[in-house]
């Protein structure tokens, strides 16, 4: 058996999910400016741990070449690696795979990791190099020109590159402007080699740099370009498995890479307060996280200075800027943490039930049991609620040993009431007992303690993916857990739409639970825009006002005027223009239609004529003989 080893490298300062096998393993590049290791540096033994600045993974690759014997030397990337699957795949221009984030399931879809299936493909090759991208697809002529259009990276290093080749190592020669003229390039530094053409590769490529570092100063480069020999290194990669397939004696083998957008380890979130910590989660996207700001403020504005406020947002591929903006509300509030959790690695291999005005983020409070495991209880709000009370006593309600504590909802009740059979219907399938009874899932006290111990993440997303639930998420936990919730007061989730007593809510809810309902209009803690109608685009709703109250004084207020005022111009001149070309094109087809009208009976022919006195004849108006001598036409009918 074969010793294969092939290194994942990992930047100083990354914190990135770390593979490791018995055929991979993780190296830190740069690791130099580390105190402590805690995988693999590159800065033992005989090293150039310090060039990392300028010469990126290749110190890794120097690390492996001087200081670690195998048969097979392999490097990838934390984000960008080789795959060993047998299958074939949907490639980009770029001859790669784009996927979001690294999870086990796509670890096995791509047998990245597979220790078999790896020794199968390696075993079989001298060399594996990326898959070749065509560069022709990119709107570019060769490698040369690759480089040469490059931001930040100059020609005149290639050209020095190529003379220091002629001069030092000029066996490579031939195979480089071979390379540099051609049009498929492998890149990225990603390869599998046998020892001894491991060894010939380094020597041939470090050579090749260290000429380089003597003739050319290059720290006057701004920051891409000082990575220059890491550009130049991945470049001679391509020289040097140019060089190997003229000599027509190697077999080589080809896998895409895949280029993952998120690679980042996710931090097991605990408690952010020692005492009297209150943690509340929203489920957001970056649209969404600038409403939730004023449901943040309102909740800051009625907090108490004897509570510890543990905010934590769901959600995935925010912004830093949007993250910054929402992190200023708190910022020198000692009482409040605010902190953010990435949830789209969770929920990646799910294909999950939305609708217009449902979207998938509804889902992501169904994996806070299981994911935040040092919390036995916790609060989740919606973000679309103003706040009238101090949180911490909703928190503080006693839920027993419930799975929930909530508010039922009073839709649900004008739904199943207005005797819609299919509702009915819909709801006997789950053997409901109580659909009436059913809650509202904006606002939960959930008992994270008890969820967990006997709910897996695992089995509520897949339950939430089987069917189409009605209202997604609400109705799966009102299935799951209708005999086992604490019923709170319906000032704790108060919907906006049920002020309107004329609404769909006045008009068809039971008029004893209306009347109940109604009760607590006078002393409402949580106000929840829950219907289509939302504040920020009908202004002029029935309690909109409180919600702006807030939202002035959010970071976003002045950022979602100006795009709104955007949308508005764009939507007048994009109408506009819709009506220019109609005009445009009514213009076209009365021109067409009269050009055909013109084609059929030309000014001469006797057929015209005919055709216009029956027209005449029809319209009331007289038949005038033309004269067409006067206009040079020369009259067909007249010469027969």
């Amino acid at each position: 058996m074969s010793k294969i080893k092939i290194w994942f490298t990992h930047r100083v300062g990354s914190n990135n999910i770390i593979l490791k096998n018995n055929i991979f393993d993780a190296i830190r590049t740069g690791a130099y400016k580390e105190e402590y290791h805690t995988i693999q540096p590159d800065c033992e033994g005989d090293n150039i741990s310090q060039k990392n600045a300028s010469y990126c993974e290749l110190t890794a690759q120097y690390w492996a070449w001087k200081n670690f014997d195998a048969d097979y030397y392999g490097f990838c990337h934390y984000r960008r690696m080789l795959t060993f699957s047998d299958e074939k795949f949907k490639l980009d221009k770029w001859s790669a795979i784009s996927e979001n984030y690294l999870t086990d399931a796509i670890l096995d879809k791509y047998k990245i990791i597979d220790e078999a299936q790896v020794e199968n493909v390696v075993s079989n090759f001298d060399v594996i190099a990326p898959l070749a991208a065509d560069l022709t697809k990119n709107g570019v002529k060769n490698i040369y020109e690759q480089y040469k259009l490059s931001p930040q990276l100059n020609i005149e290093d290639i050209d020095l590159t190529l003379q220091i080749i002629k001069e030092i190592c000029p066996r490579y020669y031939d195979s480089a402007i071979q390379y540099f003229r051609g049009i498929k390039g492998y890149f990225y530094n990603i390869f599998v080699m046998k020892k001894e053409l491991f060894n010939e590769y380094c020597s041939f490529l470090f050579t090749v740099l260290e000429e380089f570092d003597k003739r050319k100063d290059i720290s006057h480069y701004c920051a891409e370009g000082y990575r220059t020999p890491g550009h130049i290194g991945e470049r001679l990669f391509g020289v040097f498995l140019t060089y190997l397939k003229k000599q027509n004696k190697y077999k080589i083998g080809y896998k895409p890479v895949v280029f993952f957008s998120h690679t980042e380890k996710q931090k097991e979130l605990r408690p952010a307060f020692e005492t009297n910590n209150i943690p509340i989660i929203f489920a957001s996207s970056e649209f969404y996280l600038q409403f939730a700001s004023a449901t943040i403020l309102s909740l800051i504005d009625n907090s108490s200075i004897n509570n510890n406020y543990d905010i934590i947002i769901l959600g995935k591929d925010f912004s830093s800027d949007a993250k910054r903006r929402l992190q200023s509300i708190v910022d020198g509030k000692q009482n409040f943490s605010l902190r953010f959790y990435d949830v789209g690695f969770l929920f990646s291999a799910y294909k999950l039930y939305e609708t217009s005005t449902i979207s998938v983020e509804t889902y992501y409070r169904l994996i806070i049991p299981e994911t935040f495991c040092a919390y036995d209880k916790v609060l989740y709000l919606d973000s679309d609620l103003i706040v009238f009370d101090d949180i911490a006593k909703l928190y503080n309600v006693n839920i027993g040993d419930n799975y929930l504590g909530a508010v039922q909802d009073i839709v649900y009740k004008a739904l199943i009431n207005d005797s819609e059979k299919v509702i009915k219907d819909y709801y006997d399938n789950f053997n409901c007992e109580c659909v009436d009874h059913f809650v509202n899932a904006g606002v939960l006290i959930m008992n994270t303690r008890k969820l967990r111990q006997d709910f897996s993440m695992r089995f509520l997303l897949d339950l939430a993916q089987q069917g189409e639930f009605r209202f997604q998420d609400q109705d799966l936990l009102n299935i799951v857990c209708e005999k086992n919730i604490h019923f709170i007061d319906f000032s704790w989730n108060y919907f906006a739409d049920a002020l309107h007593e004329t609404d769909f809510i006045g008009l068809l809810a039971p008029h004893e639970s209306f009347e109940e309902y109604k009760k607590f209009k006078k002393e409402i803690h949580i106000l929840h825009y829950a219907g289509a109608r939302k504040p920020w685009w009908f202004p002029e709703m029935l309690a909109g006002d409180y919600f702006w109250r807030h939202f002035r004084k959010s970071p976003f207020y002045e950022v979602f005027l100006t795009q709104r005022m955007t949308d508005y111009i764009w939507s007048i001149v994009h109408s506009e223009l819709e009506n220019c070309d109609l005009k445009k094109s009514k213009r076209k087809k009365e021109k067409l239609k009269k050009s055909k009208f013109l084609r059929l009976l030309p000014k001469g022919t006797r057929r015209r004529e005919v055709v216009k006195k029956i027209v005449l004849f029809f319209t009331g108006k007289p038949y005038i003989e033309p004269n067409y001598e006067a206009e040079g036409i020369v009259v067909k009918y007249k010469q027969k």
